[in-house]
C-alpha cells in the first residue's frame, strides 16, 4: 500500500501527538545536513526514529507524490544490514521518513583490522540488495552507517533519490562533497556505480580514519606550510575529479579493490555482486617469518659528548634565552587497538543521531607515571576498563590550562542531585549535576586510577565527583575554605599525590590532597590584589604556580615550598585575564598570558623574561587561551571578546598557522585542545551557552552541543572515554552547575 501522507501544518514538536502520520514525537536527537532527527512512538507505543527534512527541501504537491513513490519502493528492501524504512510522509510540504530503531554507534573512527573486511563485505551486500530492488542510495558516507553488535547498519537508503525525484522548486547539494562520485559532481544522473564510488571512499575511511580526497595527510606532514589547508567544497570536488585517491594505510588485500571502485569513470568500476564475491573469501594468512639467528653483542661504545642545546627560534625581537636543562618526558605509550572489532553500545533512541554525518575520532595515548613533582593534566584523561589503578601522566607535551575566571551572574543553588539523561544538538548529555553552589571552575584528573571531576564553587569549597556516574565522592573537603568563592582550579602532583590548586576571591592559593580530600599544607597569600588567572607549569625540575593579579603582574610560586620564586613578570598594560603553559619543540617551557590590553605574551619561567614581543593581532581584550602542538611545533589558540573567531598561531614565530576559525556570536569563555589520534581538536565554551568542537587543521566544526548552559557556558574540559569518543565537562551560569556530555557523530 502507498506510504502515508500527513497534511499537518507548522513545525511539529515533542508535544504534538499525531503531527506526523499519527506518531507522537518524544524528543529531538540531533540535526544533520538534510534534516532534524526526532525520537517518536507509534500508535502501539513502539519506539521509532523520524527524520524531518529541512524547509529548503519543501516539495510541491506533485513533487511530494514522486517522493513518496520512491520511498514506497524501499518497503520491499529487507537486509540484515539495512535499517528498515517503516513509513514516509509530507508535513507542511516537508518530507519525513520513519525508520526502525537500531542499537549501535556511528562510524566516526577507523574500524579494527580484524573487523574491516567483514565491515566492507556486509555494507557491500546491503547496497547490492538495495540495487536489486531498483533503488540507488546516492548518499553513502560514514554518517549514514552505524556499527551494531552484529555488524554495520546502512541508513538513509533512497532518501537522496526520492528528494531528487520530487525536486521542482529547490536547488540544493544532496550528499557530502568528499563522498560524491565524479559523475554526481558533473551533474550526470547517478547510477549504481556512484554508490560503488562512495562505498569505496567510506571503506577507506573505515580503514584509515580519513577520507581519501581530503587534504589532511599533507597538512599533517607539514602543518605550518605557507599554503593553508584547503578543504573547501570546490577544492574537494576538484580533487575527486582529478586527483587519484590517497589509499595510504589501507590494508593490501583491500587496496586494489578500492582503487578500482574509485575509478573516475563509472564504466571502470565493478558492480556490487563482483565486489561481494571478491570479499567473500578471506585473504590467505601471511607465512610467519623465520626467527633470525641471535647476533653477537657488540662491544660497548664510549658515551658521546653531549650535544649543545639548540635554542628555540622566536620572533625577531626575542631576547636570547640562557640554556638550561629540562627533564624530557618519556614518549607516550601506544594504546592497543580494541580486540574483536567494535563493542556493543546500547544507545536506544540515540541511534537516530547516527543519521548525522560523522568524522574520525581516535583514541589518544597517555604517558607513564613519574616521581618528580609535575603538572597533572586537567584534560584528556582516558579511563580504560580492566587496567590496574594508576594516575596517568599528561599527553606530551601539553600542560594543563586553568579554569576560566568566575562567570558573571548568580546561579540558583540547590541540593546536589543528578538529573535524567537528555539529548541536545550534535552531542548529548550524560549527566547534569546540581552541585549546591555556583560552579566557577572545573578540572578533570585521575585519583587512584578513576577519572574524577574537581569543581570549585561560589561557597569557596572544592568538591569531587565521579566522572562516569556524576555522583559526589565523599563530603566537602576538610580545611578552611576560600572566603568569597573559588576563581580557578588546576591539578598537579606532589610526589605521588594528585593535588588540586585553587585560587579564591580572597587572594589566596590553596593546595588540596585529592586522595584524602583535605587541605595540604599552608595557603599562599598572593601579592598584588585579587587573583585574575592561575596555572601550573614545570621549570628546571620544579612545579611552579603562576598567579596573575589585578596589578597587571604575574608571580611564580614554588608549589612544594609555597613561597615566591623570583621576581614578578611585568609587561601587560591591563590586568591579565588568562594563563596557560606550554613547551617549545626543544622542550623548553613557556608561560602564555592574555590580557585586557588585547595582547598575548610568552614568558621564560626560568629567566623571568619575555620570549620576544607580544602577539598583537587581537582588537579586543583576550578572554581565553589554549596551548598545544601540531607536527611538533608549539601552537596557541586565542580568543578575544566580541571578535567572533579563534586565532591559531605559532608560539615561536607568532605567525598564523591557519586562517582564524569562525566562532560564535557570544564571547568565547574557555578554550582547550585535545589530541584524538592524529587529529588535534579544539573545544570551546561560549557566552551563547553552546559547546563547540573544531578540527584544528581544517577549521571545520566537528560537533556542538546546543543549549548546554542556557545562561552561558563558562568553562569546558575535554577528555576521551574508553570507546574513543570525545566527552566534555562544562560549567555555566545555570541551575545545573556541572554538565557531562558525549559526542556521538561529530560533524
Amino acid at each position: 500500500m502507498p506510504l502515508a501522507r500527513s497534511t499537518e501544518a507548522g513545525d511539529p514538536g515533542p508535544a504534538a501527538p499525531g503531527g506526523l502520520g499519527g506518531l507522537r514525537l518524544t524528543g529531538r536527537l540531533g540535526e544533520g545536513r538534510q534534516g532534524v532527527i526526532h525520537s517518536a512512538v507509534d500508535a502501539e507505543g513502539v519506539p521509532v526514529v523520524v527524520k524531518l527534512l529541512h524547509p529548503r527541501f519543501r516539495l510541491t504537491e506533485d513533487g511530494g507524490g514522486r517522493f513518496l513513490t520512491v520511498m514506497d519502493g524501499l518497503r520491499g528492501v529487507a537486509h540484515p544490514n539495512t535499517v528498515t524504512v517503516l513509513d514516509a510522509g509530507i508535513h507542511d510540504g516537508r518530507p519525513y521518513v520513519v525508520s526502525a530503531l537500531a542499537d549501535g554507534f556511528p562510524l566516526s573512527t577507523n574500524v579494527s583490522a580484524e573487523r574491516l573486511r567483514p565491515f566492507a563485505r556486509d555494507t557491500a551486500r546491503a547496497l547490492a540488495a538495495l540495487h536489486a530492488s531498483g533503488v540507488v542510495h546516492r548518499d553513502v558516507k560514514p554518517g549514514n552507517i552505524m556499527l551494531g553488535v552484529d555488524g554495520p547498519w546502512l541508513l538513509d537508503a533512497g532518501i537522496a533519490e526520492a528528494l531528487e525525484a520530487g525536486a521542482t522548486v529547490f536547488s540544493a547539494t544532496i550528499g557530502t562533497p568528499e563522498y560524491l562520485s565524479p559523475e554526481q559532481i558533473t551533474g550526470e544522473t547517478p547510477g549504481p556505480a556512484s554508490d560503488v564510488f562512495a562505498w569505496a571512499a567510506t571503506v577507506a575511511f573505515a580503514a584509515t580514519g580519513r577520507n581519501p580526497f581530503l587534504a589532511l595527510p599533507r597538512a599533517l606532514a607539514d602543518p605550518l606550510a605557507d599554503d593553508l589547508v584547503d578543504d573547501s567544497v570546490a577544492a574537494v570536488m576538484d580533487r575527486v575529479l582529478t586527483v587519484p585517491p590517497d589509499l595510504d594505510g589501507v590494508p593490501d588485500d583491500l587496496r586494489d579493490l578500492l582503487a578500482r571502485c574509485l575509478a573516475k569513470s563509472p564504466d571502470e568500476r565493478p558492480a556490487f555482486p563482483e565486489i561481494v564475491e571478491a570479499l567473500a573469501v578471506d585473504p590467505p594468512e601471511p607465512e610467519p617469518e623465520p626467527e633470525p639467528e641471535p647476533e653477537p653483542e657488540p662491544e660497548p661504545e664510549p658515551e658521546p659528548e653531549p650535544e649543545p642545546e639548540v635554542q628555540e627560534p622566536v620572533a625577531e625581537e626575542a631576547e636570547e634565552a640562557e640554556e638550561f636543562e629540562v627533564p624530557q618526558p618519556e614518549p607516550p605509550r601506544e594504546v592497543p587497538r580494541r580486540k574483536g572489532g567494535w563493542k556493543r553500545v546500547t544507545v536506544g533512541l540515540a541511534a537516530g543521531v547516527a543519521l548525522i554525518v560523522g568524522v574520525p575520532v581516535w583514541l589518544m595515548s597517555g604517558g607513564p607515571g613519574g616521581g618528580k613533582p609535575e603538572a597533572l593534566p586537567t584534560v584528556g584523561i582516558v579511563k580504560r576498563a580492566g587496567e590496574a589503578p594508576r594516575t596517568p601522566e599528561p599527553p606530551t607535551p601539553e600542560p594543563p590550562s586553568p579554569a576560566p575566571p568566575s562567570p558573571r551572574g548568580p546561579v540558583v543553588a540547590s541540593p546536589a542531585t543528578v538529573t535524567k539523561t537528555g539529548w541536545l544538538g550534535y552531542g548529548y548529555r550524560i549527566r547534569s549535576v546540581k552541585t549546591g553552589s555556583e560552579v566557577r571552575a572545573t578540572a578533570v584528573t585521575s585519583v587512584r586510577g578513576d577519572a574524577v571531576v574537581v569543581t570549585g564553587g561560589s561557597d569557596g569549597r572544592l568538591r569531587l565527583w565521579e566522572l562516569e556516574s556524576g555522583e559526589a565522592i565523599g563530603g566537602r573537603f576538610a580545611g578552611a575554605r576560600h572566603r568569597g568563592g573559588v576563581e580557578a582550579v588546576v591539578t598537579a602532583r606532589l610526589g605521588k599525590r594528585p593535588v588540586a590548586v585553587s585560587a579564591g576571591r580572597d587572594g589566596t592559593v590553596k593546595v588540596w590532597d585529592l586522595t584524602a580530600r583535605r587541605a595540604a599544607g599552608k595557603a599562599i597569600k598572593a601579592r598584588g590584589g585579587r587573583i585574575s588567572a592561575l596555572t601550573v607549569l614545570n621549570s628546571r625540575g620544579r612545579t611552579l604556580v603562576a598567579v596573575a593579579t589585578r596589578d597587571k603582574r604575574i608571580r611564580l610560586y614554588d608549589l612544594a615550598k609555597r613561597r615566591l620564586s623570583g621576581k614578578p613578570l611585568h609587561g601587560h598594560k591591563k590586568p591579565v585575564t588568562w594563563l596557560a603553559a606550554g613547551k617549545f619543540r626543544s622542550g623548553k617551557p613557556y608561560l602564555a598570558s592574555g590580557a585586557g590590553d588585547e595582547t598575548v605574551r610568552l614568558w621564560d619561567p626560568a629567566r623571568r623574561k619575555p620570549y620576544g614581543g607580544a602577539y598583537r593581532k587581537h582588537t579586543k581584550a583576550v578572554r581565553a587561551l589554549a596551548t598545544g602542538t601540531v607536527g611538533g611545533r608549539a601552537v596557541i589558540a586565542s580568543a578575544a571578546g566580541g571578535e567572533k573567531g579563534v586565532r591559531i598561531w605559532d608560539a615561536a614565530s607568532r605567525k598564523a598557522v591557519r586562517k582564524p576559525i569562525s566562532g560564535p556570536k557570544g564571547s568565547i569563555e574557555s578554550l582547550a585542545f585535545t589530541e584524538l589520534g592524529h587529529r588535534k581538536t579544539l573545544v570551546a565554551a561560549s557566552g551563547d551557552g553552546v559547546l563547540r568542537a573544531w578540527d584544528l587543521l581544517t577549521g571545520k566544526l566537528r560537533g556542538k552541543i546546543e543549549d548546554a548552559h542556557p545562561g552561558g557556558a563558562a568553562s569546558v574540559v575535554p577528555y576521551v572515554d574508553d570507546e574513543g569518543r570525545l566527552m566534555l565537562v562544562s560549567s555555566g551560569r545555570d541551575a545545573d552547575g556541572l554538565g557531562i556530555w558525549r559526542f556521538g557523530a561529530l560533524n
